[in-house]
């Protein structure tokens, strides 16, 4: 995870150098129309006290996504920020999962693939008790 200077300094500069560039990303990002509106409405905020007002107000994964997207818009995909999965330990850049534990921790893709054919597997089972 990011500290909170991180996440703040990534504002910054997303709001100050890289808005148009950052827009551009979001724009072209695969998530859901809503989450890209929230994204967008965090970057255009006409001061910063509102940006980490509205970031704080939005969920777990689109600040993660924001901040990815900052990071390789302004940093490079090769410099943007690895993380460490707080259920296998492992250290991963690629786009984080939601854990179906508890919908809030963010964790590596592999353990969210895991979690996700656990919970299949799991459902399967439940209907065939049926």
């Amino acid at each position: 995870m990011r500290t909170l200077e991180t996440q703040e300094k990534n504002l910054r500069i997303a709001r100050g150098y890289a808005c148009y560039d950052v827009s551009q990303a979001i724009h072209a990002s695969p998530y859901s129309r809503d989450d890209k509106e929230t994204m967008l409405r965090i970057i255009n905020a006409s001061r910063n006290e509102d940006a980490l007002a509205r970031y704080e107000n939005a969920d777990t994964m689109v600040r993660e996504v924001l901040q990815d997207i900052i990071e390789e818009t302004y940093y490079g995909k090769e410099a943007a920020q690895k993380r460490r999965c707080p259920a296998c330990g492992g250290i991963y850049t690629g786009t984080p999962a939601l854990s179906r534990k508890d919908n809030k921790t963010i964790i590596c893709p592999d353990c969210g693939t895991r979690e996700a054919v656990a919970a299949y597997v799991q459902s399967l089972m439940a209907s065939r008790e049926k």
